[in-house]
């Protein structure tokens, strides 16, 4: 008997499985019945002709509790309790066991109750964090294994949030904890109460803690905030934006990044939910990107608008053509489609064109050589459109400026006998002048290795002194020609020219 007194003060102390012929009884699940809040314990009898009275005892896990009590008395046929005087919400874990008449038919193990004891609310994270006692692993009979029985052991969370008053007909799945017992639930909503327990699912089986409650009394965060225009200029930007005005923050920041993924800086905090604008100093050449967000009261943004993206152009001259250039615009990870005008020159000024590409080019060809040779600026404007081609946001760059620099070619030789045409030129070999895509006039100069001027004309040279004397011997002769276009601009060109025969 003393023996049998050990072994059971030991079973106690140390919550193991212990049990004389306890391989007639196995637990199926245990925890606590979400509706009710009563803590419910099932289990088999395979053999129940060996059982006469099933005795329910109990102890709870508090400072002045630690011995077992018998709370209830049940028959041979039964095979679950519902603990109908047990306090389950209260802070204390307790556990239950169950004892046959005759303790050397079977003792049961003690079960220690799952606890959801922690839900922590987060203003900065907007976030709630729990934290429950583990599960404990039922004992499980050799006798009649339970299907599907693994030593893996799965936490879900699930919860109702709304009115003080727990519905379960709204119950939700919220997440599942990978053996962790605890558990972040992010981005809650405000104003609500949540209540929430945890589900253990040990292979078949599946248990519930406790039912906790806990309210958001947190701001209402802004369901939106958009960017509406990015309008760059030479020496400032300009954002337009709106925020949802159903929000009750009242601490807002525009920062800037120079790259979409990397760090955002606030330059700007206002308080004010209707403000539509702001202005910031930028020098109109450099790619900046864009965002507004909400401000908590821990100085962290937690709502922010979709990343929005100044427009840089650039606009390069060859010869006839201009084209433009600039960076790709996106947001909310939609893509732009550009529209590029021509401001400048004034009497030119246009629409160039519609494209959802980076670039577009602006053929001048068409125009006399007079307009051609002027300063040309462009504006591009990106326009992202959302549904039934509604604009959600558009940018516009800073007007742009290309200068139409002519160039022109002097040949390198002079050949007297040749009847041929030069290639690149499209002018005969034997006559020397300067050559433009642009019409021109020009005032040549030639001159011997001694300083003597041999040409001095406005028509192409032909090899002789003055352009009606003997030809000029074979060799290097200099040059300087003074060209004028038809916008009155002029440039110089001087080099050697080799007369050969």
């Amino acid at each position: 008997m003393k023996k049998l007194f050990a072994i059971l003060l030991f079973c106690v102390s140390t919550y193991t499985v212990c049990a004389i012929n306890a391989r007639d009884v196995h637990f199926r699940s245990a925890g606590v019945d979400v509706d009710s809040q009563k803590f419910l314990l099932q289990w088999d009898f395979p053999n129940p002709a060996l059982v006469d009275t099933v005795f329910v005892e109990m102890l709870i896990y508090a400072p002045q509790l630690t011995n077992l009590y018998t709370i209830d008395t049940l028959n041979n046929q039964s095979t679950q309790y519902l603990a109908d005087s047990v306090g389950c919400c209260t802070p204390h874990a307790f556990a239950l066991r169950l004892k046959g008449a005759d303790s050397t038919i079977f003792i049961t193990n003690l079960f220690r109750t799952m606890q959801l004891n922690q839900l922590v609310l987060d203003s900065c994270a907007n976030s709630i964090s729990m934290r429950w006692s583990p599960y404990q692993k039922l004992s499980k009979s050799s006798y009649q294994p339970i299907s599907g029985f693994t030593d893996e052991i799965r936490y879900h969370i699930y919860g109702y949030a709304g009115s003080s008053t727990f519905n379960a007909d709204s119950v939700v799945w919220l997440g599942t904890s990978e053996g962790d017992t605890s558990y972040v639930l992010d981005t809650v909503q405000v104003h609500k109460y949540y209540h929430l327990y945890v589900a253990a699912v040990y292979g078949s089986d599946t248990s519930y803690s406790n039912r906790q409650s806990i309210f958001t009394p947190l701001p209402a965060r802004p369901q939106y905030i958009n960017i509406d225009s990015v309008l760059v200029g030479r020496k400032s930007t300009l954002l337009r934006f709106h925020i949802d005005p159903n929000t009750e923050y009242d601490r807002f920041c525009v920062e800037k990044s120079d790259n979409a993924e990397g760090e955002f800086i606030p330059f700007k905090e206002f308080t004010d939910k209707q403000q539509t604008s702001v202005s910031c100093d930028t020098d109109g050449s450099s790619l900046v990107f864009y965002r507004v967000s909400a401000i908590n009261s821990c100085s962290l943004p937690t709502v922010s608008s979709p990343v929005a993206t100044s427009l840089i152009v650039k606009a390069q001259n060859d010869g006839t053509r201009n084209t433009i250039s600039w960076n790709q615009v996106t947001y909310n990870d939609s893509a732009a489609t550009y529209n590029v005008y021509r401001t400048a020159p004034s009497e030119l000024a246009t629409f160039v064109g519609n494209t959802s590409l980076t670039s577009i080019i602006d053929n001048l060809s068409a125009l006399p050589d007079s307009s051609i040779l002027s300063t040309f600026c462009y504006i591009v404007e990106a326009l992202i459109e959302g549904e039934n081609q509604q604009p959600i946001s558009y940018v516009r760059s800073y007007n742009t400026c290309s200068t139409v620099t002519p160039q022109v070619y002097m040949p390198n030789a002079l050949q007297l006998s040749s009847s041929a045409t030069n290639p690149i030129t499209r002018k005969s070999r034997n006559l020397f002048e300067p050559v433009s895509s642009y019409a021109f006039n020009y005032m040549l100069y030639i001159y011997a290795r001694n300083g003597k001027q041999i040409y001095k004309g406005s028509e192409p040279w032909n090899g002789r002194e003055n352009n009606i004397g003997d030809f000029v011997t074979e060799g290097s002769y200099v040059y300087f020609a003074k060209i004028t276009f038809a916008n009155g601009n002029s440039l110089e060109k001087n080099g050697n020219v080799t007369v050969v025969y």
